[in-house]
């Protein structure tokens, strides 16, 4: 019998050690299968005029990939500097996601009811400022401002949750790559090298 119990205590050991498996890795938010874009600007620098609170109800810290830095990656790899003065500016006035707690459904039918939990509201606000350095304002300017609200079920696990985040921000950095690139033909168009 003790050896037994003995053989049981080292089960419970050793299956208490063992690690949970790991979550799938997300893939990065990646802008590297589009050629980037040249300006004639000899420096490309982002500007953080947006500081997250990192506290409720803002969530955009919790994010695999927070907004900020989704930004930044797309400035490094869909923009590159291909002249000899001046400075192309990515300022980033909003890169924020709010948590927003949604109402459950009561009673009886609340039991039966798979509820959406919570909703997200995310915006980038990003302006794209060029100065030539031959004056003090900006050469060209334009505005990109993307918004997304979506909800997550009450029953979404921790992995499922990443992935949402993951998702919507992938959603979100599309249509800013596409809005920005509109933007800096319509309003950049003497500065792009071609």
């Amino acid at each position: 019998m003790p050896r037994f119990s003995l053989l049981l205590s080292l089960a419970a050991l050793l299956t208490a050690c063992q690690q949970a498996p790991a979550p799938t890795a997300l893939p990065l938010i990646d802008f590297s299968s589009s050629p980037p874009i040249a300006v004639n600007a000899s420096e490309i620098r982002v500007v953080e005029n947006y500081r997250s609170p990192l506290q409720a109800p803002h969530v955009e810290h919790l994010f695999p990939t927070p907004p900020i830095a989704a930004i930044k990656r797309w400035s490094e790899q869909r923009l590159r500097a291909a002249g000899s003065k001046g400075i192309l500016e990515i300022v980033v006035d909003d890169a924020s996601v709010i948590e927003k707690k949604l109402p459950k459904t009561e009673g009886m039918r609340g039991f039966f009811t798979d509820d959406q939990a919570e909703r997200y509201d995310a915006r980038i606000n990003v302006t794209l400022r060029l100065y030539s350095g031959e004056r003090a304002v900006s050469d060209a300017e334009g505005n990109v401002s993307v918004i997304r609200a979506r909800s997550i079920n009450e029953k979404a696990t921790v992995v499922e949750r990443e992935r949402f985040f993951h998702q919507m921000l992938t959603d979100m950095m599309q249509q800013f790559d596409s809005e920005a690139k509109t933007r800096l033909s319509q309003y950049f168009s003497p500065y792009l090298v071609r």
